[in-house]
This record gives C-alpha cells, structure tokens and sequence, in this order.
C-alpha cells in the first residue's frame, strides 16, 4: 500500500495513518517492561516497609531512599554485594556515619 493510499483511507476511516501498517516482529503494545514492572513492586515493598518501620527513623528513611532510587534493583544488588564482603558493612558505617558509631559507642559505655 503505498502512503497516498493509507492516508487516504485513513481519513476516511478516521484513524492514525500507522493504525493501517503491520507491526513489526517483536512489537508490544505494553508500555511497561518487565523490568520496570520489577521496580515498581520494589518501590512499592519498601515503601510499604518503610511505612510498617516508621517508629525506627534511619531503617525506614534507607527504605525510602532506596525507592526513590532511579534502579532500586541495583541498590539491593550492591546491598547483597556489601554484605557479602566480610567486615564492609562494619567499615562503611564506621566510615560514614563516624558520630553515630561514637553516640553508639557512649552510650554503651554509660549502661556499664
């Protein structure tokens, strides 16, 4: 069908000149892929979880940091890969979050 004869039937059938041309192989209609399905239940999970942990400020702010990630799939992968470094998880801590290690630290040393 040349493209004179597919915009004149599609005026006359009044739809959009690409509804007259097969789909090529391996075309979805579906605007979600998997992989963007797998996000949004992740999202979802923790932003669930997040809501389930309120009473606990920083796991439940992780969780929500997480979910606002642009790839929470790769958060949880690398999440899986520190933990299952012997000692990383404890190095990053001590790294990042040095005054809650010591507020930590103080605190146990007062309970004595």
């Amino acid at each position: 069908m040349t493209q004179p004869m597919r915009a004149a039937l599609a005026k006359f059938f009044k739809v959009h000149p690409g509804f007259l041309v097969d789909d090529p192989e391996g075309y979805h209609t579906e605007l979600v892929s998997d992989l963007r399905t797998t996000e949004g239940q992740l999202d979802v999970w923790l932003l669930q979880g997040a809501e389930r942990f309120a009473s606990d400020s920083e796991v439940s702010e992780a969780m929500i940091k997480a979910a606002r990630e642009k790839d929470t799939r790769r958060c949880l992968v690398l999440l899986g890969a520190i933990l299952d470094t012997p000692g990383l998880a404890d190095r990053l801590l001590e790294t990042l979050k040095p005054q809650r290690q010591g507020a930590d630290r103080a605190r146990e040393v007062c309970s004595l």
